[in-house]
């Protein structure tokens, strides 16, 4: 994946699934951004890449749920 170019954004919520939403990586071809990935949130707030040890992460701060629940796990995505 070195030398290509992704792009995503949290999603807090949607009008069908509420805050229990998705949001889309993209890949850069050249011309274009394409669908890459949907990654499963929960009122996602902020999300962020950082490398550690030569590898590339995807930090996604959850936010809260359909319920109502604010004290919910946020996640870590290791790019491979």
């Amino acid at each position: 994946m070195r030398g290509q170019t992704f792009q995503g954004a949290a999603n807090w919520r949607d009008d069908s699934q509420g805050f229990n939403t998705k949001f889309v990586v993209y890949r850069y071809t050249g011309e274009k951004f394409i669908q890459f990935q949907e990654i499963s949130t929960q009122g996602a707030s902020d999300m962020t890449t950082f490398e550690y040890d030569g590898h590339t992460y995807l930090a996604v701060a959850n936010y809260r749920n359909n319920h109502g629940k604010y004290n919910i796990n946020s996640a870590l995505y290791k790019w491979i």
